[in-house]
């Protein structure tokens, strides 16, 4: 989430807005937010076991967590990429989002 509110000036610049859904705790979310700076609205509280049926995230079920999962979404709410993780690697960059934001916008 850090490495997005560095881009975040781009972002505005190309009328795009983040948003960040968290399984955390109202507490954990905000050390998060504070922590890193983040300006965008961060949702926290989410039933891990629903946001991974409604989206495809994975659930660690043995340790009760999801794994990070990025989703692009076009301005009518359809999916233009996705990155599911299931480890430390494997998510989207705000570079790369940018990069494939401002090749559509170009179409």
């Amino acid at each position: 989430m850090a490495d997005f509110q560095k881009h975040i000036a781009a972002f505005d610049k190309l009328d795009v807005r983040l948003l960040a859904a968290s399984v955390d705790s109202l507490e954990d979310a905000h050390k998060t937010i504070t922590d890193d700076q983040l300006t965008y609205p961060v949702a926290y509280g989410l039933e891990a076991k629903e946001v991974s049926r409604m989206t495809g995230a994975f659930y660690q079920a043995e340790q009760g967590f999801l794994h990070a999962t990025g989703i692009l979404f076009n301005r009518d709410g359809t999916i233009i990429v996705a990155a599911y993780s299931t480890g430390a690697i494997g998510r989207l960059s705000a570079e790369d989002c940018l990069k494939l934001i401002e090749y559509l916008q170009k179409q």
